[in-house]
């Protein structure tokens, strides 16, 4: 799937003494199947983005082009069966009445058979979460807070999804479900499903991210690829941005074991584990 952002501006409450230009003339194409990592401070417009790629919030000007076509053209009135949307707290999501019944809610608005409504249901939950099985006909507000957010995420992929788009999705998990989450996003990569994913973890950015985005004040300020950001990654202070968790404990052991520092965490280990086998 082709992606195109065409000076692109956003203004919220235009016209009002409180008017806030939240995008300021973005241009940005997605093309490749990659991960996409968005970062940066608050308000600087990660999330109003985003919320443009599925026609949830509407261009103030300029517009989103989908395989060449304008998000607003009626040849592409079921963008958001094509481009998935999920919220930083996913299971704020959910409102029917059985899990079954909330992952077949995107399928059954595109007007899809009951038989391929029920296929798209299974193969989500497959992917993500088989154990749903047991609980298609239970509560979702009976779950766990991991199982909610597990069927809220099953829910955008029953739609078959050529792209989804992650808004703080590792929000108040703990490290085990954090690592869950980043396998199943690498996953649906590998699937062939283009992701966008904004954090303010640059960790987690650093990581998972083959291409990395930096916004402020509604601005793509850097576009970057991965190995990039890696040998010049002290631009992040220019945007008040911490510096990823090796970089900074790379300087510190520097200091303490007198050698260059080392921003590879396999080598830095190396190090270290010779550095305390041997004191």
């Amino acid at each position: 799937m082709k992606i195109e952002v065409k000076n692109l501006y956003h203004i919220y409450l235009k016209d009002t003494p409180m008017e806030t230009l939240a995008l300021d003339n973005i241009n940005l194409k997605i093309e490749k199947n990659e991960i996409v990592g968005i970062i940066g401070k608050s308000g600087s417009g990660k999330s109003t983005l985003i919320q443009h790629f599925n026609g949830l919030l509407k261009p103030t000007k300029g517009d989103i082009y989908i395989n060449g076509q304008p998000i607003s053209s009626k040849k592409n009135m079921n963008v958001t069966s094509k481009i998935g949307l999920v919220f930083q707290f996913p299971e704020m999501q959910l409102f029917e009445d059985s899990v079954y019944d909330d992952i077949a809610f995107g399928p059954r608005n595109l007007k899809w058979s009951k038989k391929k409504i029920d296929e798209a249901v299974n193969w989500a939950v497959d992917e993500i979460a088989p154990n749903l099985k047991d609980r298609f006909e239970d509560s979702p507000f009976k779950l766990s807070g991991g199982e909610q957010r597990k069927t809220a995420i099953c829910g955008i992929l029953a739609m078959k999804p050529r792209m989804i788009c992650f808004d703080e999705p590792t929000a108040g998990m703990d490290p085990a479900s954090k690592k869950d989450f980043f396998s199943l996003m690498c996953k649906l990569k590998k699937d062939g499903i283009q992701i966008i994913f904004i954090s303010h973890n640059i960790n987690d950015i650093l990581n998972y991210s083959d291409r990395i985005l930096i916004m402020e004040n509604g601005l793509i300020a850097e576009d970057m690829l991965k190995s990039s950001l890696k040998e010049n990654i002290e631009i992040l202070n220019k945007y008040e941005l911490d510096l990823p968790d090796v970089y900074k404990f790379s300087k510190y052991l520097s200091r303490y074991l007198d050698i260059s520092p080392i921003h590879e965490e396999e080598k830095l280990n190396r190090i270290l584990d010779s550095y305390l086998i041997n004191s």
